[in-house]
Protein backbone atom coordinates (compact mmCIF):
# COMPACT_ATOMS: atom_id res chain seq x y z
CA UNK A 1 0.00 0.00 0.00
CA UNK A 2 2.59 2.71 1.13
CA UNK A 3 5.46 1.14 -0.86
CA UNK A 4 3.18 2.01 -4.03
CA UNK A 5 2.99 5.71 -3.58
CA UNK A 6 4.82 8.27 -5.30
CA UNK A 7 7.82 10.19 -3.68
CA UNK A 8 5.99 13.32 -3.62
CA UNK A 9 2.78 11.68 -1.42
CA UNK A 10 5.58 9.86 0.80
CA UNK A 11 7.22 13.12 1.69
CA UNK A 12 3.50 14.70 2.15
CA UNK A 13 2.77 11.59 4.89
CA UNK A 14 5.90 11.70 6.64
CA UNK A 15 5.89 15.40 7.07
CA UNK A 16 1.81 15.68 7.93
CA UNK A 17 1.32 12.39 9.78
CA UNK A 18 1.29 11.74 13.29
CA UNK A 19 1.77 8.21 12.91
CA UNK A 20 -0.78 7.14 15.06
CA UNK A 21 -2.20 5.30 11.89
CA UNK A 22 -2.56 1.48 12.36
CA UNK A 23 0.37 0.94 9.93
CA UNK A 24 2.48 -2.93 9.54
CA UNK A 25 5.77 -2.49 11.24
CA UNK A 26 6.82 -3.03 7.76
CA UNK A 27 5.34 -0.08 6.36
CA UNK A 28 6.89 1.93 9.17
CA UNK A 29 10.03 0.76 8.39
CA UNK A 30 9.24 1.94 5.09
CA UNK A 31 8.50 5.14 5.90
CA UNK A 32 11.62 5.33 8.09
CA UNK A 33 13.90 4.91 5.01
CA UNK A 34 12.02 7.06 2.77
CA UNK A 35 12.70 9.80 5.06
CA UNK A 36 16.51 9.18 5.77
CA UNK A 37 16.70 9.13 2.13
CA UNK A 38 15.21 12.52 1.69
CA UNK A 39 17.28 13.79 4.58
CA UNK A 40 20.13 12.96 2.95
CA UNK A 41 19.44 14.75 -0.36
CA UNK A 42 17.99 17.57 1.34
CA UNK A 43 21.30 17.77 3.39
CA UNK A 44 23.63 17.34 0.15
CA UNK A 45 22.10 20.41 -1.39
CA UNK A 46 22.27 22.48 1.59
CA UNK A 47 26.17 21.32 2.03
CA UNK A 48 26.82 22.19 -1.80
CA UNK A 49 24.88 25.22 -1.56
CA UNK A 50 26.93 26.30 1.46
CA UNK A 51 30.32 25.37 -0.63
CA UNK A 52 29.46 27.24 -3.37
CA UNK A 53 28.52 30.60 -1.20
CA UNK A 54 31.85 29.96 1.16
CA UNK A 55 33.96 29.68 -2.52
CA UNK A 56 32.20 32.54 -3.87
CA UNK A 57 32.70 34.68 -0.48
CA UNK A 58 36.75 33.86 -0.73
CA UNK A 59 36.74 34.76 -4.26
CA UNK A 60 35.04 38.04 -3.34
CA UNK A 61 37.21 38.78 -0.55
CA UNK A 62 40.40 38.16 -2.66
CA UNK A 63 38.59 40.85 -5.38
CA UNK A 64 38.62 43.04 -2.67
CA UNK A 65 42.09 42.88 -1.26
CA UNK A 66 43.64 42.85 -4.62
CA UNK A 67 41.65 46.12 -5.33
CA UNK A 68 42.12 47.61 -1.74
CA UNK A 69 46.19 47.52 -2.85
CA UNK A 70 45.62 48.90 -6.50
CA UNK A 71 43.59 51.67 -4.57
CA UNK A 72 46.95 52.20 -2.10
CA UNK A 73 49.11 51.82 -5.09
CA UNK A 74 47.12 54.56 -7.22
CA UNK A 75 47.16 56.89 -4.19
CA UNK A 76 50.98 56.23 -3.26
CA UNK A 77 51.83 57.33 -6.96
CA UNK A 78 48.98 60.29 -6.72
CA UNK A 79 51.15 61.74 -3.57
CA UNK A 80 54.42 60.93 -5.39
CA UNK A 81 53.20 62.93 -8.83
CA UNK A 82 51.68 66.11 -6.13
CA UNK A 83 54.82 66.18 -4.64
CA UNK A 84 56.93 66.25 -7.84
CA UNK A 85 54.86 69.03 -8.80
CA UNK A 86 55.37 71.32 -5.40
CA UNK A 87 59.03 70.44 -5.69
CA UNK A 88 58.67 72.07 -9.66
CA UNK A 89 56.99 75.37 -7.82
CA UNK A 90 59.17 75.91 -5.75
CA UNK A 91 61.32 78.44 -6.09
CA UNK A 92 64.90 77.70 -6.85
CA UNK A 93 68.38 79.96 -6.78
CA UNK A 94 69.95 79.95 -10.25
CA UNK A 95 73.16 78.43 -10.96
CA UNK A 96 76.14 80.52 -11.61
CA UNK A 97 75.92 79.13 -15.66
CA UNK A 98 72.14 79.68 -16.28
CA UNK A 99 72.53 83.00 -15.11
CA UNK A 100 75.22 83.70 -17.18
CA UNK A 101 73.53 82.34 -20.07
CA UNK A 102 69.66 83.02 -19.16
CA UNK A 103 68.82 79.26 -20.02
CA UNK A 104 66.43 79.56 -16.71
CA UNK A 105 64.05 81.98 -18.18
CA UNK A 106 63.84 80.51 -21.98
CA UNK A 107 63.24 77.34 -20.47
CA UNK A 108 60.35 78.55 -18.53
CA UNK A 109 58.52 81.21 -20.83
CA UNK A 110 58.72 78.52 -23.91
CA UNK A 111 56.57 75.70 -21.28
CA UNK A 112 54.29 78.82 -21.00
Amino acid sequence: MISELKDDELFEILMTSDFIDNLRPEEYRYLLFKFRNFYKILLGKHQRYQNEKEVSIMHLDSQVKSLQSEKFNVEVRLANLENDMLEFRKPRKLTIKERLKGEFEYKNNRSI
